[in-house]
């Protein structure tokens, strides 16, 4: 797309992906203009992406072994649980999601693993991209155009939804990302930062 108007430019921009500005250096903390689509991917990334997925049954053997090496550290602390897999055979081992007891513990430990340079984590609950409390550009039906749902009206008011259950969860939950590149220091290293944050947290000391 070529063009002399920036403000086109700019929503061509974020239209092609998700809505983000691309304003910051983290994607997870972008606002989002509009609303927009997942385009961003050309013939060129897919070719790449076929040849990657030959590397998939190695990455998912080495991520289910430091998942299962977190779980079984950071359980030991008291008032830390794991969100439940219902398949753990078919998991990918992708993330690991630790529940707090509460929002308040929750925000306490992200305040701590910001604090003692921990990296890698996402508190999806103030998150701008991945939960409903920050969706100012779907709540307000902010497009590039008009939609049907501007014409027709919206079938429900998207700024007052009544959605306890998932703010309670979401609230109390923290995601971390496993790499399959971690060198084995590297994880007892994190792993002991992140069970050190979580204890002084929630004032307990973990089992042994």
């Amino acid at each position: 797309m070529v063009t002399n108007d920036e403000q086109c430019y700019k929503n061509a921009d974020s239209y092609s992906d998700h809505g983000h500005d691309h304003i910051g250096n983290n994607r997870g903390m972008e606002n989002h203009p509009i609303i927009g689509f997942n385009c961003r991917i050309s013939e060129l990334h897919a070719a790449v992406g076929a040849a990657q997925t030959r590397k998939v049954p190695q990455i998912r053997e080495i991520n289910r072994k430091y998942k299962k090496r977190m779980m079984e550290q950071l359980g030991q602390v008291p008032g830390v649980s794991f969100a439940h897999i219902p398949d753990p055979a078919g998991d990918s081992a992708t993330f690991l999601n630790l529940l707090l007891p509460d929002t308040a513990t929750a925000k306490k430990t992200v305040d701590l693993f910001n604090q003692n340079g921990i990296g890698g984590f996402n508190y999806r609950f103030i998150n701008m991209y991945h939960f409903i409390n920050q969706w100012d550009h779907l709540k307000n039906l902010k497009t590039a155009a008009p939609l049907p749902i501007h014409l027709l009206g919206a079938p429900q008011d998207y700024n007052n939804l009544h959605l306890p259950k998932s703010q309670e969860v979401v609230g109390r939950l923290i995601s971390f990302g496993i790499r399959c590149s971690w060198k084995e220091e590297e994880l007892e290293q994190l792993i002991g930062k992140i069970k050190a944050s979580l204890e002084k947290a929630l004032g307990v000391h973990a089992h042994a």
